[in-house]
């Protein structure tokens, strides 16, 4: 139990989207083309080869996964190696931004059913985990019994029907013992349909310790999801990731959902951060 009004430092100014290899976006500058390792409103980070030079200003042209462009004009403001992050003079388009997360999630996913269905028991040590802050909630109410508030109800509406639209194979969506966590999970579970349906527990609450939850985790044979709060989702993807916690490696916004995933090495990474502000 505990308080998740958490304003932590993990939250940045722009979202960004960080693309696999094999979907990287091109950047065009002159007469050359180069891959986009990933891009936000106000900044692009891409490839070039180190025999390459530019001025500290560049101009170009980026072209992103359904031909869409957009005219850069921007600083060249760090080089490392091959890498270069510029910083841009004019935002990407909000939309842009949106429809190339989108696009990203999907492939993914649809990559994921694919290998599921022709390996369905090849390599059970692959697994995901959808970590969901629980939505907005009212304010007048205790700590325990809050509900979501009409916002915090939209937002994991939107939430659930666009993971609906990508299907994820979830084994079962465990939640706090928190109204505004049932509630989450509930509607989540109305357009996702877990195989074994929601289950609460009372040990995901706030500060609750995430030792229980890493060995159930780990010992996994299934995808799950965890609807629950801060710091507690934060402290379970930062052990995950790098086998620490108390740092914030992930924007948990209200309403949003991270996926993570562990491949046949045991290594996790995070595949892809979804947040209602990205949808429409």
């Amino acid at each position: 139990m505990g308080n998740d009004d958490y304003d932590g430092p993990e939250r940045r100014d722009y979202f960004r989207v960080v693309y696999p290899l094999a979907q990287r976006p091109r950047l065009r500058i002159r007469h050359y083309e180069f891959e986009v390792q990933d891009v936000s409103e106000k900044g692009i980070r891409f490839l070039i080869d180190t025999k390459i030079t530019f001025a500290k200003w560049v101009q170009g042209v980026l072209v992103l996964h359904d031909d869409r462009t957009v005219e850069i004009d921007g600083k060249i403001v760090w080089r490392h190696g091959h890498e270069i992050g510029l910083q841009l003079i004019s935002p990407i388009p909000y939309t842009h931004i949106l429809k190339e997360q989108q696009y990203l999630i999907s492939m993914r996913s649809r990559s994921v059913r694919d290998e599921a269905k022709q390996f369905p028991s090849e390599n059970p040590a692959s697994i995901r985990v959808y970590l969901a802050r629980h939505g907005n909630a009212a304010a007048e109410h205790s700590q325990l019994k809050k509900p979501l508030s009409e916002k915090g109800a939209d937002d994991v509406e939107r939430t659930a029907r666009f993971l609906k639209q990508i299907k994820p194979i979830i084994g079962v969506i465990q939640h706090s013992d928190e109204e505004k966590a049932i509630q989450t999970a509930e509607i989540l579970h109305s357009q996702i349909a877990a195989a074994r349906g929601t289950l609460q527990k009372s040990s995901l609450g706030p500060m609750d310790p995430i030792e229980p939850l890493l060995d159930e985790i780990q010992e996994s044979r299934e995808d799950m999801m965890i609807v629950g709060h801060l710091p507690f989702l934060n402290n379970v993807a930062t052990n995950l990731l790098d086998g620490q916690k108390g740092k914030s490696l992930i924007a948990f916004k209200e309403g949003g959902v991270a996926c993570l995933a562990r491949n046949s090495e045991g290594k996790w990474r995070i595949e892809w951060i979804l947040t209602p502000d990205l949808l429409p």
